[in-house]
C-alpha cells in the first residue's frame, strides 16, 4: 500500500471519527434545546390550569374539573358542558389538535380530568402513569420527566403535581414533533455529511497527491541513479517547502556523489596511465642495462675502452632509472599529503637562489628578475625550491638558449604569486590543457638528453597544491609561456 493511500486513509478516518463526534454532539444538543422548549411549555400550562381555591380547576366551578365531570373513566369520550370544557380554539369540528395532555385525579387514583392531546376524535394515548398513591408517583412530584405512553408508541414530557386538596394534576406534552425534528435534522446532516466527506476525500486526495509528486521524482531519480545514470536530479525542487528542501538537498549530495565518481574514474584512469607510462619509462634503460650485461656474458665487450663504454651507459640509465623512480615516489607522497616539512620560508631568498643557480647553468641565456624584497609564506622550503627548479629548467629545455627568461614575486591580496615567463614558442591550446599531465611531453619526437621524464611539471604542480596553492600557464602560438603560482601568504 503507498503512502499516499496511507494518507488518504488516515485523513478520510480522521473527517469520518470528527463528524461522527460533531453530529453526536449536535444531535444531543438539538434535542436538549426542544426538550427544554416542551418543558417549558408544560410548565407554563401547568400553572394557568393550577386551580384558584381547592377542588376547583379552570373557570368551571366547584367540584368541576373543566373537561370531564368528576368519576369519569380515561376514554369514555364524555365531555364537560362547562365552559372551559370545550376546546374554545375550535374552528370546526376536527380542527383543532391540543398540543398538552391533562388529567386530573383523585387521592386514590379516579380520573377527575381527561384532556389528551391530538385530534378530539383520534386522541393520542395518554402516558402511562404510576399507581396513585405510590411511592413512585411521590418520587416525581414537581419534577419534568420523560413517560412512554399506554401503548409505547411515543414518548411524553410529563410534570406530575399535588394539589391542596390531594388531587394529582398531571401535565404532559409529546416529543413526537421533537423525534420529528431530531430524525430531521440527522437526515440534512448525514446527507450533507456525505457529500461533505466525499469531497474532502476527492481533495485531500488531489493535495496528497500533489504534495507527494517530489518523493515519487526522488524515486524515479534514485531508480535511475541505481540504473547507473549518475546525471539524473531531482526536477522542481521547491525550497520553500520541505520535500522541496529535501529534493534540494538530494540534487546537492547527487552532484557531490557525481563528482567524487568522477573524480575517483579520473584517479583511477590516471593511476593506470601513470602505471603504464612509468613501465614504459622504465623499459628502455632496463633493455639497456640488460643488452650491455648479455654483451659482457658472451664476450662481445673485450677491449677496455668498449668495457668503460658499457660501464658508462649502465650507470647513465641506473641514474635515469633512479631519478625517475625518485620522481615517481614523491608523486606518491604528495598524493597521500606527505613527505612535506611545513615552517615559515621566505618565497623570494629561495626564488632568488634558484636563479642564480639557473644563470650558472645557463650563463649565456638573457634573465632578469623583480622579486619582493620579502615573502613569507608557510611551506617546505626543499619542496618549493624544486618547484622554482622545475619551472625554470623547463624554460631552459623547451626554448633556444638566447630566449629571455623573465622571474618575479608580487603580492596580489592574499597570495604570494611567482611567475616564470619566457619569450619561446609557446604552447597550443590542447598543450596547455595537458602540460601538468604525468609523463606528458609537449614535443614527443625529442630525445632523452634533451628531454626529462614528463614529471617535472606535473611534481610542480602536485608540490603547489599541497601548499594549498594553485599554479596555472597562459601561452599562445609565438608569444612564449608564463607559468604562475599563487601561495597563500602568511600572516
Amino acid at each position: 500500500m503507498s503512502i499516499r493511500t496511507r494518507l488518504a486513509m488516515a485523513i478520510a478516518l480522521l473527517l469520518v471519527t470528527t463528524f461522527v463526534i460533531f453530529g453526536f454532539v449536535l444531535i444531543r444538543s438539538v434535542r436538549a434545546t426542544l426538550v427544554d422548549q416542551v418543558d417549558e411549555q408544560v410548565k407554563q400550562t401547568a400553572t394557568r390550569y393550577k386551580p384558584e381555591k381547592t377542588g376547583s380547576y379552570g373557570t368551571g366551578g366547584q367540584g368541576s374539573y373543566g373537561g370531564v365531570t368528576a368519576g369519569a373513566h380515561p376514554g369514555d369520550g364524555s365531555l364537560s358542558n362547562s365552559p372551559s370544557g370545550q376546546y374554545a380554539s375550535s374552528t370546526g369540528s376536527g380542527d383543532y389538535i391540543r398540543p398538552i395532555a391533562r388529567f386530573v385525579y383523585s387521592e386514590n387514583g379516579n380520573l377527575l380530568v381527561n384532556e389528551p392531546c391530538g385530534y378530539p376524535e383520534d386522541p393520542k394515548a395518554p402516558p402511562l402513569m404510576p399507581p396513585i398513591p405510590s411511592q413512585q408517583l411521590d418520587a416525581i412530584i414537581d419534577e419534568v420527566v420523560t413517560a412512554s405512553s399506554q401503548d409505547d408508541a411515543l414518548e411524553y414530557r410529563m410534570l406530575v403535581q399535588r394539589e391542596p386538596s390531594g388531587n394529582v394534576m398531571v401535565t404532559a406534552a409529546p416529543l413526537d414533533d421533537v423525534d420529528a425534528a431530531v430524525a430531521r435534522v440527522v437526515q440534512i446532516f448525514l446527507g450533507f455529511g456525505a457529500v461533505t466527506l466525499l469531497g474532502a476525500a476527492g481533495a485531500g486526495w488531489w493535495f496528497i497527491r500533489r504534495e507527494l509528486r517530489p518523493v515519487d521524482q526522488m524515486v524515479d531519480t534514485a531508480t535511475g541513479i541505481a540504473a547507473g545514470d549518475l546525471t539524473r536530479r531531482v526536477a522542481d525542487a521547491d525550497t520553500r517547502t520541505e520535500l522541496g528542501r529535501l529534493g534540494s538537498a538530494l540534487n546537492e549530495m547527487l552532484t557531490r556523489i557525481e563528482e567524487s565518481v568522477e573524480a575517483q574514474i579520473a584517479s583511477e584512469t590516471r593511476l593506470r596511465r601513470f602505471v603504464s607510462d612509468a613501465s614504459h619509462e622504465l623499459r628502455n634503460p632496463l633493455t639497456s642495462v640488460r643488452g650491455y650485461a648479455e654483451l659482457s656474458r658472451q664476450g662481445a665487450i673485450a677491449t677496455p675502452d668498449a668495457v668503460d663504454n658499457a660501464m658508462n651507459r649502465i650507470e647513465s640509465e641506473g641514474g635515469r632509472m633512479a631519478r625517475l623512480v625518485d620522481d615517481m615516489l614523491m608523486l606518491a607522497r604528495l598524493d597521500e599529503d606527505q613527505s612535506l616539512e611545513m615552517t615559515p620560508v621566505d618565497l623570494s631568498v629561495i626564488t632568488r637562489d634558484a636563479v642564480a643557480d639557473f644563470r650558472a647553468v645557463a650563463p649565456n641565456r638573457p634573465v632578469d628578475a623583480a622579486i619582493a624584497d620579502s615573502a613569507m609564506i608557510t611551506g617546505d622550503a626543499l619542496r618549493l625550491r624544486q618547484v622554482v627548479d622545475n619551472l625554470l629548467s623547463n624554460a631552459r629545455i623547451h626554448t633556444l638558449a638566447a630566449t629571455p627568461v623573465h622571474v618575479t614575486v608580487v603580492r596580489d591580496g592574499h597570495d604570494w604569486v611567482l611567475s616564470i615567463a619566457d619569450d619561446g614558442p609557446g604552447l597550443s591550446v590542447e598543450q596547455q590543457e595537458h602540460v601538468f599531465d604525468r609523463f606528458w611531453r609537449g614535443d614527443p619526437a625529442r630525445t632523452r638528453s634533451r628531454g626529462g621524464t614528463g614529471l617535472g611539471l606535473a611534481i610542480a604542480s602536485s608540490i603547489v597544491e599541497a601548499h594549498g596553492g594553485t599554479v596555472d600557464v597562459q601561452s599562445a602560438p609565438g608569444q612564449g609561456a608564463t607559468f604562475t603560482v599563487h601561495i597563500p601568504a602568511r600572516d
